[in-house]
């Protein structure tokens, strides 16, 4: 957080109003990670108002403060944030109105509304497809997959992430990381784990190379519960290593502590030192949050009870007390 203000102070300086909506909307999803829905609801305030009518820009905004509402269960708000974003995305091209639908999606979905999510987003598909538009088409579709995933239908997930990369190869495109991460997360949730393991390992080359440290930490993390699936303890303590190794300050840190209770869990049995430092590390990213997650501070306590009493383990337990009254 504190590399974006020193951005956000010199993009001022230097009369940038679009780079600091950017940066500002960066501020937002940060905060909405950290769980601090306030902090990212007035970074939105603040960047819609850097826009200046950017149409890209102030639907973001809109989108991210939908999200922030909906993430602290103000459904009525964030109906309402989602509409203004919508309005200024309609406005837009096809690619700005594909963003909508994805965040539209994320939103309802959010607010426990499969259906009407799905719904927006086959408008999108029909619009792309008869626009001739492959890589808007395959970006709704992976969103489209990720509904029906988190619905609890794999099937249709992978069904989604191949016709994806198919729309993509037939246009001769670059193919899609997210297409392939999307397929090996479907593929593990239906038993299928050695091709889930390919197309997991594809997804993480994809992004390799690109500048998105934490997709490419949630690729390796979601690679790392199937290696743990097959069996090859060690080569998904390697891969969880590479998180924690790639993590920046300010990036997802969810993610890094769920990564972090990964890696203890796998040392509990083998390695009750490693499995305490480990423990250690997601305890201390966990108290970065102004509102830790439950089910983590709940996943910590459940692991730091395997260990006997300890000067460590003790110290631990008295912290993961103070993040179970903060957390959310």
């Amino acid at each position: 957080m504190a590399g974006l203000l020193e951005n956000l102070a010199l993009f001022e300086r230097v009369g940038d109003p679009a780079s600091q909506a950017r940066c500002l909307g960066k501020m937002a999803r940060l905060s909405i990670e950290l769980g601090d829905g306030a902090r990212a609801l007035r970074a939105c305030r603040f960047g819609i108002a850097a826009a200046e009518g950017d149409p890209e820009l102030t639907g973001d905004l809109w989108g991210i403060a939908a999200h922030a509402l909906a993430a602290r269960d103000h459904a009525a708000l964030a109906i309402g944030s989602y509409r203004r974003a919508e309005e200024v995305f309609r406005g837009g091209g096809l690619l700005a109105r594909a963003a909508g639908a994805a965040i539209a999606g994320a939103i309802l979905l959010g607010l426990r509304d499969a259906g009407a999510a799905r719904k927006r987003l086959r408008e999108v598909l029909g619009e792309a497809a008869a626009s001739s538009a492959p890589g808007v088409f395959a970006s709704a579709l992976c969103a489209l997959g990720e509904i029906d995933l988190r619905g609890g239908d794999p099937s249709r997930a992978e069904l989604c992430a191949c016709t994806a990369e198919e729309a993509l190869q037939v246009a001769q495109l670059p193919p899609s990381a997210e297409a392939a991460l999307l397929q090996g997360r479907a593929l593990q949730g239906m038993g299928v784990l050695e091709e889930a393991r390919a197309a997991l390992e594809i997804a993480v080359q994809r992004l390799g190379n690109a500048p998105h440290p934490d997709r490419l930490g949630r690729a390796l993390e979601a690679l790392a519960w199937v290696q743990l699936d097959l069996g090859a303890v060690d080569e998904a303590r390697f891969t969880l290593g590479r998180v924690l190794a790639s993590a920046r300050d300010g990036g997802d840190r969810a993610l890094n502590a769920r990564v972090a209770l990964m890696l203890a869990s796998t040392w509990v049995e083998d390695n009750g030192a490693e499995a305490l430092r480990h423990l250690a590390g997601a305890v201390e990213t966990l108290g970065r949050s102004a509102v830790p997650p439950a089910e983590l501070v709940a996943r910590a306590r459940e692991l730091l009870e395997v260990f006997p009493s300890g000067a460590l383990a003790e110290q631990l337990l008295a912290r993961v007390a103070d993040l179970e009254r903060r957390a959310r």
